[in-house]
């Protein structure tokens, strides 16, 4: 799989296919046979993309909390936007329907954005669980 280095961040070529994602069970915080197909069941690409997700999902963290009381709904959106695209991409339903909702919440009281950022920050912590117990 070709790989090549952009502005000090590494990028991974991958074929471009498009993909369903399944509903995921509330057993799986992934579905890793989603991550697998898209990576043509490469592990090193797969474990590149899941450092990827978890470098890119930190950053919309801190972004989107950064949003929760602010009144100008331009962060939360696009850090909800960003997230919502990272967790797609490693088959992360849960957490990517949680980031559609906090799109389409960005107008709502930042008691309720509150609260969907700790189910969103929650969300991350059990998949990046999952990502450690799948490397053991």
């Amino acid at each position: 799989m070709p790989k090549f280095l952009i502005g000090g961040y590494m990028k991974i070529q991958v074929k471009r296919k498009t993909f369903k994602m399944n509903k995921s069970d509330d057993s799986q915080p992934v579905d890793l046979s989603y991550l697998q197909e898209y990576t043509d069941g490469d592990d090193d690409v797969m474990d590149e993309l899941i450092e990827a997700f978890q470098e890119t999902a930190l950053e919309g963290l801190e972004e989107l909390k950064k949003g929760v009381y602010e009144t100008e709904m331009t962060v939360w959106n696009a850090a909800a936007h960003k997230l919502k695209g990272a967790a797609g991409y490693v088959g992360a339903a849960q957490l990517a329907a949680l980031c559609v909702e906090a799109e389409g919440g960005g107008m709502v009281e930042s008691d309720k954005r509150a609260d969907l950022f700790n189910k969103i920050e929650t969300s991350y912590a059990i998949i990046c669980q999952f990502f450690e117990e799948r490397n053991k």
